[in-house]
């Protein structure tokens, strides 16, 4: 059987393929000036393409974040819920955008629209469910410490040597330390 972890990083890859692909699609329907598309009339349309485009590449990426976060940080589960009600959303949020630029009302979006609380609500669901996924405060602190530890610090680090100041009147100069914080 497939853990949380692997269907959300399957689904991930696989929806950011889908909804870059859209992006492609929308950009030739853009670029060829398909009426349908880009009239003044459909600007509805267009917005609600966009956003469908814009959740559904969002979505999977924060699919595939959770997996690798679930599959690399120690003593860290992807509970089903979790990944259940993370799947979900990123299947509604696109598909309620889209449906609701298939057919519009003059300025107004499609009946499909309607579901984007569902799918805000699942969203909202996966934010509230997951923190619980520790077992004991002491599990959650170990957790933390090893997020720290293992993808923050290295971050900061490699942000302070390439870090850089653009001064329009002196040019490109290293930044100045104030105590732990760069000016």
């Amino acid at each position: 059987m497939m853990s949380a972890s692997d269907r959300n990083l399957r689904f991930g890859w696989w929806s950011l393929l889908v909804f870059l692909s859209l992006g492609g699609v929308l950009e030739t329907l853009h670029g060829f000036k398909v009426g349908w598309y880009v009239d003044v009339g459909n600007e509805m349309r267009r917005l609600m393409f966009t956003l469908a485009h814009a959740h559904g590449t969002a979505l999977a990426l924060v699919n595939i974040v959770a997996a690798l976060t679930a599959r690399n940080v120690e003593n860290f589960e992807l509970r089903a819920s979790v990944s259940t009600c993370l799947i979900w959303s990123g299947i509604l949020f696109p598909l309620c955008f889209f449906l609701g630029g298939i057919v519009t009302y003059g300025g107004d979006p499609g009946l499909g629209v309607w579901l984007v609380p569902v799918a805000a609500l699942l969203l909202a669901a996966d934010g509230l469910l997951g923190p619980v996924c520790a077992e004991s405060w002491e599990r959650q602190q170990n957790i933390k410490k090893s997020v720290v530890m293992n993808f923050i610090l290295p971050s900061i680090k490699m942000g302070e040597l390439l870090s850089v100041k653009l001064d329009f009147n002196k040019g490109w100069e290293k930044p100045q330390m104030v105590g732990s914080c760069h000016v």
